[in-house]
């Protein structure tokens, strides 16, 4: 089941989406596991549930995939600000003819 409201989709299940073993209140607690980076700051919060041990295994490889996601969120960055520049200056060339 999924419940969605203005900033947030939760997703609901009675079993963990990473391994698929059902929650119980010793082992396998119920967390919920942001699918969109918080730091990329959506529009909506996307809350998936995954159990304790998952999560952290989840969050361990994004820790270390993180580095390069910044480093191609910065070529893309550095590549709009080339072609704005670009634009701007076809801009000009179209002005001056």
């Amino acid at each position: 089941m999924t419940k969605a409201n203005y900033k947030e989709i939760k997703i609901s299940a009675s079993h963990c989406w990473l391994c698929a073993k059902s929650f119980d209140k010793i082992k396998h607690t119920q967390t919920r596991h942001h699918a969109i980076p918080q730091r990329l700051k959506p529009d909506r919060n996307v809350l998936i549930p995954v159990c304790d041990p998952c999560h952290k295994i989840i969050n361990a490889i994004d820790s270390i995939n993180m580095p390069k996601l910044e480093s191609i969120d910065n070529y893309i960055k550095g590549t709009k600000q080339i072609i704005k520049k670009y634009e701007k200056h076809l801009k000009a060339l179209k002005y001056k003819e």
